[in-house]
């Protein structure tokens, strides 16, 4: 079937109008993709240890790969929702954490895991969703876990040493 141009301009004509509507789509808040944890309990190379309050983990680097993809174990006692050890989560960069989580169902946070970078966690359907809210650039956030990961293998060695 034969579709002349002044049918698709019209099709094109009728889309931009509905686009620019006020109020014909809802306003998402915007999210950045950051990275994808997942639970394990064989330990990594380059992990470092966290400890933040009353819990702690394990965690690889997430720019240790291209997809940002982050191992996170779990010793004895850690203190963290069962549902963050056992299931992966997503977690994105957020512009206003509390907003964010805002009547959701918060299973861990708000906390601060490094200076200038508050991070939450909801369940949402059963699966953790960790919302980031930081100014800080990767390469910053980088050199901040490398510094925590330099601190925690200094740690290990002094557990190790008689």
């Amino acid at each position: 079937m034969y579709v002349g141009s002044n049918s698709i301009l019209s099709f094109l004509n009728i889309n931009k109008l509905h686009f620019s509507l006020p109020g014909c789509y809802p306003s998402f808040p915007m999210r950045r993709y950051n990275h994808y944890g997942i639970p394990t309990t064989e330990p990594k190379e380059n992990e470092s240890y966290v400890e933040v309050g009353d819990f702690k983990f394990y965690s690889t680097p997430y720019e240790a790969n291209e997809f940002h993809i982050q191992w996170h174990r779990f010793p004895e006692g850690h203190g963290l929702p069962e549902l963050l050890t056992k299931v992966p989560h997503i977690a994105f960069q957020v512009d206003d954490l509390d907003k964010e989580i805002e009547g959701k169902k918060v299973i861990l946070g708000p906390y601060c895991p490094l200076e200038g970078y508050r991070v939450a966690i909801i369940d949402e359907q059963g699966v953790p969703i960790e919302f980031i809210e930081t100014k800080l650039s990767d390469e910053e956030v980088s050199e901040l876990e490398q510094k925590n990961y330099e601190e925690s293998a200094a740690k290990k060695e002094k557990e190790h040493d008689p």
